[in-house]
C-alpha cells in the first residue's frame, strides 16, 4: 500500500514519516512574533495522518518544506509529541481549513516554555516521560 516517507509523485511532496501520529501548527502572524498551534492526534495514528495530507495536497493545501517564505508550517508529530516532519502551508484560504478541520488554538506561550523545558530535560537525561500537556492536553480527531 503506502510506505512512510516514499514520494506522492514528482512534485517533491512525500507522505509523512514512520511515526507519525498527529499534527501541529506554527505561523508568523506578521509581527515577526511566532504563533504556535495546539497539536492533534489522530485516532487511525500514521493512516489518518497520510489520508489528512493527501486531503491537504489534493487541493494544493500542502507543498514541500523550503527555505522559501511560506503562510505557516504543519509540523509532523510523532507518540512524544516530538516534531519528525514539517509540509509548508501556502496561503491562508488553507490554513483556514486546516485550522477548522483540526479544531487547532493557539497555544499558551507559558505553556510552550514549559514545554521546551521539559524537553531540554529530557534530552539531558532528568525529565519525565514526555511533554508537557497543554490546553487539556492533545485533542483526538476520531475516525470519519
Amino acid at each position: 500500500m503506502f510506505e512512510p516517507g516514499t514520494p506522492y509523485d514528482d512534485s517533491g511532496l512525500c507522505r509523512p514519516p514512520a511515526g507519525a501520529v498527529g499534527l501541529s501548527a506554527i505561523r508568523d502572524p506578521g509581527d515577526g512574533s511566532m504563533r504556535q498551534y495546539s497539536s492533534v492526534e489522530f485516532t487511525r495514528g500514521w493512516h489518518g495522518v497520510e489520508h489528512f495530507i493527501r486531503t491537504l495536497r489534493a487541493f494544493g493545501y500542502v507543498k514541500p518544506s523550503s527555505t522559501e517564505p511560506s503562510y505557516a508550517v504543519l509540523d509532523v508529530l510523532d507518540a512524544n509529541g516530538d516534531i519528525i516532519g514539517d509540509y509548508d502551508i501556502p496561503h491562508p484560504q488553507a490554513f483556514k481549513y486546516i485550522y477548522r478541520k483540526l479544531d487547532l488554538r493557539v497555544e499558551d506561550s507559558a505553556d510552550i516554555e514549559a514545554a521546551i523545558t521539559k524537553a531540554e530535560q529530557r534530552e539531558a537525561g532528568c525529565g519525565g516521560p514526555g511533554p508537557t500537556p497543554r490546553r487539556g492536553g492533545v485533542h483526538t480527531i476520531p475516525r470519519a
